[in-house]
């Protein structure tokens, strides 16, 4: 069975849209409203990473060169952990996107499951005991075990008299955590249109996060630590704890044997 739904959705947002809409978050949830996803859900993992990676713009820059569109797939499949085939589909959709002299991909849905799994590739599925550990791209490392995962950060005093402060988000936290990050996010802009400017100020936000402006702006996991004052850093946090989830998942499937 074959597809070609995303290649066609991706085509209408840019119609609709212009293409500098492949450089914007919100794309994601354009293509969900078109259904793009609703054949190879995995795609749109990929199709967050390529926006929050600005790999569109290296993808626009090469659509010509068949051999430099190799090379990023292959790039991207190794940096992201992605199955390669997900995201050669994925990329070919982009490219059709805006040229019109491309072909429509399509994507070969033999395994099902598999078509629904995307997060690891073949080279990361391998049996894994122990601990999984891995470094997040906005902060914090993410640990896995066969019964629980978390993010886990660790944050250094200001100097060596001081202890630092760790924070964990837990697995059945990570929602909340979600939640917590997007409704504090949206108290800090009401708030910055309100406070007057060159000020300190410390506001209580929810899940033990602080509401900060001067100093450290933003919204804080705690205290003055990871600030998030734009929406892109919003989108980057919360979009890598949706990956986190969807990744933990499957080394756990890994790590107690269901392969």
């Amino acid at each position: 069975m074959t597809t070609g739904m995303l290649p066609i959705s991706i085509r209408k947002a840019v119609a609709d849209f212009g293409f500098k809409i492949l450089y914007e978050t919100k794309l994601t949830s354009i293509l969900l409203d078109y259904g793009a996803f609703t054949e190879v859900p995995s795609a749109k993992f990929v199709i967050k990473e390529l926006v929050a990676e600005n790999w569109c713009i290296k993808i626009l820059e090469a659509q010509d060169d068949d051999n430099k569109i190799q090379s990023l797939i292959s790039v991207i499949s190794d940096k992201m952990g992605f199955k390669s085939d997900v995201v050669e589909y994925t990329v070919h959709s982009v490219v059709y996107s805006i040229c019109k002299r491309k072909g429509l991909p399509q994507y070969n849905k033999t395994d099902e499951q598999a078509a629904s799994s995307p997060i690891l590739s073949s080279v990361s599925l391998q049996k894994l005991d122990g601990e999984y550990s891995e470094r997040l791209r906005t902060g914090g490392n993410l640990k896995v075990t066969a019964n629980s995962w978390k993010i886990s950060y660790y944050f250094p005093g200001p100097d060596g008299r001081y202890n630092g402060t760790f924070v964990y988000v837990n697995d059945k936290d990570i929602d909340a955590y979600i939640a917590a990050w997007k409704n504090n996010f949206a108290k800090f802009q009401q708030l910055k249109s309100l406070l007057p400017q060159g000020g300190n100020s410390d506001y209580p936000g929810d899940m033990g996060m602080s509401i900060r402006f001067g100093v450290f702006e933003g919204v804080c996991i705690r205290s003055y630590h990871l600030p998030i004052n734009t929406q892109e850093k919003l989108d980057a946090i919360t979009n890598e704890y949706e990956m986190a989830k969807q990744k933990a998942a499957q080394i756990q499937r890994i790590l107690n044997g269901n392969m």
